[in-house]
């Protein structure tokens, strides 16, 4: 990976091999993908002409009011990551940070306050421990949530854009 992976938003023919992505890591796991989500677009990670990994999000976000320390960003937009997922055989290479970065700077030049990130509820609790350490080293942080509001998941986190 001298150059690292080659970051697209995929087309219409790439979901079959996005199907075939998502089966190797959970059984039954679907993703918010292709042309039937248009609202939650996707950034393939392709490495030696293969899907190692994806993001979905979008660059919407707008709900500061279930974020006690974000509260301040009300009537600006964020961005909402929703998925990250890397093949098993190719984690801990790069291909997840270079996914985040490219999503950040998608949120960026979107004119974005924030990136929020939430866990995979499907995750174990080892495997949100971990999700959150990868996040930290890319300068996201936990956010306090507002007790008050229903529905919300056990944690997120968040990075203010204009940490560069």
């Amino acid at each position: 990976m001298a150059d690292g992976p080659h970051l697209f938003h995929p087309e219409s023919r790439h979901i079959p091999e996005l199907a075939d992505l998502l089966a190797g890591w959970k059984p039954g796991k679907t993703a918010s993908l292709g042309p039937q989500t248009p609202n939650l677009p996707a950034t393939v990670a392709e490495l030696d002409g293969r899907l190692v990994g994806f993001l979905t999000g979008h660059h919407r976000f707008r709900d500061w009011n279930a974020l006690v320390d974000l509260r301040h960003l009300a009537g600006t937009d964020g961005s909402w990551l929703a998925e990250l997922f890397v093949h098993p055989a190719h984690r801990r290479t790069g291909i997840g940070a270079a996914l985040v970065r490219h999503f950040v700077g998608e949120s960026i030049a979107a004119g974005c306050s924030a990136v929020i990130v939430r866990p995979d509820a499907s995750d174990s609790l080892e495997e949100q421990e971990t999700r959150k350490a990868f996040f930290v080293e890319l300068g996201f942080s936990a956010l306090r949530l507002d007790p008050g509001i229903r529905f919300l998941p056990d944690w997120l986190m968040g990075r203010p854009n204009d940490l560069g």
